[in-house]
């Protein structure tokens, strides 16, 4: 009726250190079902499902330094994305192409995209600021980001080859994490006010954060 996504045959995936360090589980929606996936003696977390639940992007510490990884769930196979310097935050696009997230490979913290099997990796921003959350828009078309270079962290939005980046938000003194909505007409985000941590939401076309 709604034309949303049913949530009773969905999982959720999740990090635990039940077993005595930070693994990854799945579990059906309403909790039942819980299932260990990655079986390594060091942290990993951060994991993001692809648009056709058949992989789970995931950072990883399995050889000393934060790579990221794919983990294939029908075949039970891994293979690697990024493993140099650290990689986190990944970030599937909504047509199931593009996997977007941060790394410092070349020396702080930028966006990169690569194809969704984790191959042909490339570099979105270029900017000497911190560069991070990478958030797809529904159209796959554009990248909702945070970065600091205006002096302050803030929410950027740029096009998905990385070019036209502006600025849209335009309150608090530290904004991230941002988030967008299903039809594409908002961004989510946290942003501090008055040291206080709220989530706020932002109209595309006002550019402002709304009360």
């Amino acid at each position: 009726l709604s034309g949303g996504k049913p949530i009773f045959t969905s999982k959720v995936a999740f990090v635990s250190d039940r077993d005595g360090n930070d693994e990854i589980y799945l579990m059906d929606y309403d909790g039942q079902g819980q299932t260990r996936l990655t079986f390594n003696k060091i942290r990993d977390y951060m994991p993001a499902w692809s648009p056709d639940v058949k992989k789970l992007a995931y950072t990883s510490y399995k050889n000393l330094n934060a790579g990221l990884y794919l983990l294939d769930l029908e075949a039970g196979k891994v293979s690697p994305v990024s493993v140099r310097a650290t990689n986190f935050s990944p970030s599937f696009s909504p047509d199931g192409k593009k996997l977007a997230f941060c790394s410092t490979m070349d020396g702080n913290s930028e966006i990169y995209v690569a194809d969704a099997n984790g191959q042909g990796v490339r570099r979105l921003t270029f900017n000497k600021a911190i560069d991070t959350a990478p958030s797809w828009s529904p159209t796959s078309r554009e990248l909702a980001f945070a970065s600091d270079r205006s002096g302050t962290p803030q929410i950027y939005i740029m096009d998905a080859e990385g070019s036209n980046v502006r600025r849209v938000s335009f309150g608090g003194n530290y904004c991230d994490a941002p988030a967008w909505s299903p039809v594409g007409h908002r961004i989510v985000y946290v942003s501090r006010v008055e040291n206080i941590l709220h989530v706020y939401p932002l109209h595309q076309r006002n550019t402002h954060i709304l009360n």
